[in-house]
């Protein structure tokens, strides 16, 4: 690991409560109204070392501090929890409820990751998926939270297909995120034969989301601190039945009924405005 004891012990205790439930659709947490809200960042010299400070902009968001002479990092819950200062941790909105007037619901990246998927799987006349299954969500998710606690980057090796996505700094907006993964993993469509088809590993994570077998997916996402780009996030998502199977891609991975070229420019214009791009980004 790369953070300090401290923080890598209490950080990831709140990544461990944080995954005792499936994930759910979108929630708006009840947000109290008297509670004024804080002008801007915290001082860490007010705060003792390794401590974690609401963030009262929003009802998921939070401030670290290493110490006091460090900057505070932002950082955020997985939705639906809140962060809970009192007691370190994310919380369930059902057991804490946000300290601001300002909370706003947070868009449900669960839902950006079907809708996306299905948007590049219909250029391929793949069907839906959906992420109603709340044991491949909950194993999407655990994982997720297992790479940010050991701060490693490798696949599950579970039952589920599975595309990975990681990025050091940049956004902490979970469906930004999710969704510039997605055109990530699409992207690759530009080295992929469609006259000669079947797996590599420059084309895989393409394959996997518009594989026409895979009907289920689940979704996962883990932010932690990192001390040279105050944040790393990983992204996990599974994919039942798996695809990337040898043998069956012709049948699985049809040739887009739009042009590569529109596809390509479209992706090309989309991606982090300049101030949430991350300084690095790997996929697996």
């Amino acid at each position: 690991m790369l953070v300090n004891a401290k923080l890598s012990h209490k950080f990831h205790k709140m990544i461990l409560l944080a995954i005792i439930v499936p994930l759910a659709n979108s929630v708006i947490a009840n947000c109290p109204t008297t509670t004024p809200v804080a002008p801007g960042p915290p001082k860490c010299a007010d705060y003792p070392d390794g401590y974690f400070i609401n963030d009262f902009s929003d009802c998921q968001a939070y401030y670290f501090c290493p110490h006091p002479t460090s900057p505070p990092y932002p950082g955020k819950c997985s939705a639906p929890y809140n962060f809970d200062q009192t007691n370190q941790m994310c919380n369930h909105p059902d057991n804490y409820t946000c300290p601001s007037d300002e909370c706003v619901a947070m868009a449900d990246y669960t839902n950006v990751a079907v809708t996306n998927h299905n948007h590049y799987r219909s250029h391929h006349g793949a069907p839906d998926v959906s992420a109603q299954s709340s044991d491949i969500n909950r194993y999407a998710q655990k994982w997720a939270d297992y790479l940010s606690k050991t701060d490693q980057f490798y696949h599950s090796g579970g039952p589920y297909g599975e595309n990975l996505y990681k990025i050091w700094g940049g956004s902490v907006d979970p469906s930004v995120i999710m969704a510039t993964a997605i055109d990530s993993f699409y992207s690759e469509i530009a080295h992929y034969d469609f006259n000669n088809p079947g797996f590599s590993m420059q084309t895989g994570h393409f394959t996997q989301v518009v594989w026409r077998s895979s009907v289920e997916i689940g979704v996962g996402i883990a932010t932690y601190p990192d001390p040279k780009y105050q944040h790393r996030t990983v992204v996990c998502i599974n994919y039942k039945p798996p695809g990337n199977v040898q043998g069956q891609f012709r049948e699985n991975v049809l040739p887009p009924n739009v042009s590569i070229g529109s596809i390509l420019n479209r992706l090309n214009s989309t991606g982090f405005h300049d101030k949430d791009k991350p300084k690095k980004t790997m996929i697996l």
